[in-house]
């Protein structure tokens, strides 16, 4: 049997691949797309989050008549998630016409050389944290839990690396799962700074200094 070998860049690396003549063409090239993908927006992405544009507002006023939150921080915090969704998860079912029922291994989660490589700062894991950086922020300001919201995210994120996988519409990589975590926290942060600086009490303007003068005691 005549084996045909060509290599395929992921995430950087060059990894070595066999195709045996005779297979079907089309099912590894998909499969090789599959394992290509990285985490950008494109067409299928932008209609695949079309549908939280409306559900966004939808969910976000009994919630905020419920639970007394701010509608439209609601609303952002919504459409940030459904962002997340559409990159990782849905506007790749619209893309790829590979994907079906995979495997659900945990195998990934303890493998030495991916962990050695969790804080390769390349354009996938940039991207990666950028994907989560909203939600970690308006979650925090709409919820003022930061602390949940961190822990929600990070669930979050390790159940998306396992649907890719046992859908093949992606692989549960370490290094995404890291990017996210790490994503989420900085916008965590950023919604724990602005949520402490909407809390600082401001005193009246001084007409002389023109600055703001610290509240009288009550």
């Amino acid at each position: 049997m005549v084996l045909a070998s060509g290599a395929t860049r992921i995430r950087g690396q060059h990894v070595q691949s066999t195709l045996i003549l005779g297979t079907d063409p089309e099912s590894f090239c998909s499969q090789v797309r599959c394992f290509d993908m990285t985490q950008t927006v494109d067409g299928y992405s932008v209609v695949a989050f079309l549908p939280f544009v409306v559900l966004a507002p939808a969910l976000a006023l009994p919630l905020s008549r419920r639970f007394g939150h701010s509608w439209w921080l609601l609303v952002f915090s919504i459409a940030s998630v459904g962002a997340i969704v559409s990159v990782t998860v849905t506007g790749r079912m619209l893309k790829l016409t590979s994907w079906g029922r995979g495997d659900i291994v945990f195998s990934w989660l303890y493998d030495a050389n991916s962990w050695s490589q969790a804080l390769s700062l390349d354009r996938t894991w940039i991207l990666n944290a950028l994907l989560f950086a909203p939600a970690g922020c308006f979650c925090t300001l709409a919820f003022r839990r930061p602390w949940i919201t961190l822990v929600s995210l990070s669930v979050f994120a390790f159940v998306i690396e396992m649907v890719q996988r046992s859908t093949r519409l992606g692989v549960a990589d370490v290094s995404d799962l890291v990017a996210n975590v790490a994503g989420a926290a900085t916008g965590t942060m950023i919604g724990l700074m602005l949520t402490r600086r909407l809390r600082t009490p401001r005193g009246p303007l001084d007409s002389n200094s023109g600055l703001i003068s610290e509240a009288p005691p009550v």
